[in-house]
């Protein structure tokens, strides 16, 4: 999945607040309980990690820890990119450095890899942090969990094509059945398997009652093969040859085979969905 990029911040932050209560923190008491009760505000809310300037990690929180899967000894002093998931484009990373460097701050939908192999999502907040003589000494990152959120959009967009294809293969069925009920000759549609799917009144027709009464039962029933009314000799083209020719080629096809007591029929195939085929008997 690609990283949704927002736009860059513009200014410069300059932070007076570390989130570790860093030696330049005021030592008086009322400074340094505030510092603590910023820091477990931060902690409560967002994934929080800091890396050193060649991005590796220095510190994580307890939520950090709870959503990849590893301990604070497994991270601490590792690359970043020990979370990096490999669906991540190498641009969006280099879009973020080039953004940290220049001393902005970065936002960006970002895609993790736990130390189980599966993914979580973050809405992350990447923040370069600056010294009195307005040096980058570290970045901070903030994040917040967003996976249930990307999951259901990916369910969304499942469901929506599920029903896109239904829609579409209900309008294909629409129009074979107008087909079969218009055109005044034995039609039947049939699928991959030669199984028959539907039918027309001319098609059952060619069937006399009493010797072949299996039959229209199996044909009644939904049931019934396109091979059983049909009686090929070893030199004749079998369905499945002509069903691959017609694959290949993607045009109409016709061929003509046996039908019962010397009968002549051709088959006149037509892609009508997805892998079935209408067939004439003419």
């Amino acid at each position: 999945m690609s990283a949704l990029i927002e736009p860059k911040d513009k200014s410069t932050l300059h932070l007076t607040l570390d989130i570790t209560l860093s030696k330049n923190s005021q030592n008086n008491s009322s400074d340094t309980q505030l510092l603590s009760e910023y820091k477990r505000v931060v902690d409560a809310s967002s994934i929080v990690s800091k890396t050193d300037l060649k991005g590796v990690i220095t510190y994580v929180n307890d939520q950090f820890c709870k959503i990849s899967g590893y301990s604070k000894e497994e991270l601490i002093g590792k690359p970043h990119n020990i979370v990096r998931h490999p669906n991540m484009p190498k641009e969006a990373f280099e879009d973020l450095w080039s953004t940290i460097k220049d001393k902005k701050i970065w936002r960006g939908v970002v895609e993790n890899l736990k130390k189980d192999g599966s993914s979580y999502f973050v809405k992350a907040t990447i923040i370069p942090i600056l010294d009195e003589n307005d040096n980058i000494v570290e970045y901070i990152g903030l994040r917040e969990d967003i996976t249930d959120l990307i999951e259901q959009e990916k369910e969304i967009e499942r469901l929506t094509a599920q029903n896109l294809k239904s829609a579409v293969s209900q309008a294909m069925m629409l129009k074979t059945s107008d087909i079969l009920k218009h055109v005044p000759v034995p039609l039947v549609c049939i699928d991959e398997s030669d199984n028959i799917v539907e039918y027309n009144e001319e098609f059952e027709k060619l069937f006399d009652l009493g010797s072949a009464d299996e039959f229209l039962e199996k044909l009644l029933k939904h049931k019934a093969n396109i091979k059983e009314a049909i009686n090929f000799s070893d030199d004749d083209e079998c369905l499945l040859d002509w069903k691959e020719q017609l694959i290949s080629f993607g045009d109409k096809l016709e061929v003509s085979s046996k039908f019962d007591k010397d009968k002549k029929f051709s088959l006149f195939a037509k892609e009508s969905g997805e892998n079935s085929f209408i067939v004439a008997f003419v």
